[in-house]
């Protein structure tokens, strides 16, 4: 699917549309953060639901709608109760609310733990070009940390004490 950005002509996208695509739309922080405009006329794309939405007869007000229906709320929640082995690894900021917004994520299915956490490490390892021969092992360090949740969330390793414990040893 293809998504327009600012620099779109979305008033020649939406040209045949009644409602046309408004970039204001998108002050509101749940827009911002889960909606997409497609190059389609009168759509856009929630990236929580992945669901094409249709605004041309409503505009703003069959966008919100969508923001504030069941399904779009309990997937919001479904997101934030799964947990990520990013979010162990790396913390995530405490959120307070319900409906406070979250990073924009790859579409990832939500209800499989396994393929999100597989698809963390092979980002990690693309992201500090690691060879994908170190796959296996990271797969079994984190098995292996994930069994002490406690001591995993106390681990600060920068690099200068990093090296230190290398060189002197732990302490």
């Amino acid at each position: 699917m293809d998504f327009a950005t600012q620099k779109d002509n979305v008033r020649e996208i939406d040209s045949s549309v009644r409602n046309k695509w408004r970039w204001d739309w998108l002050e509101n922080d749940l827009m911002k953060q889960y909606l997409r405009k497609t190059k389609q006329p009168g759509q856009a794309f929630c990236t929580i639901c992945n669901k094409t939405l249709q605004y041309q007869s409503g505009g703003k007000k069959d966008l919100k709608r969508h923001m504030e229906s069941p399904p779009h709320i309990l997937a919001i929640k479904t997101v934030k109760t799964n947990y990520s082995l990013e979010g162990m690894l790396f913390g995530s900021p405490s959120q307070s609310s319900d409906t406070a917004p979250l990073p924009v994520r790859p579409v990832v299915l939500v209800d499989d733990r396994r393929l999100n956490a597989e698809a963390t490490i092979l980002g990690f390892i693309a992201k500090h070009d690691l060879p994908y021969t170190l796959a296996p092992q990271l797969v079994k360090l984190t098995q292996e940390m994930a069994r002490d949740p406690k001591a995993l969330t106390e681990i600060k390793l920068e690099e200068c004490t990093a090296s230190y414990k290398m060189i002197h040893g732990l302490s």
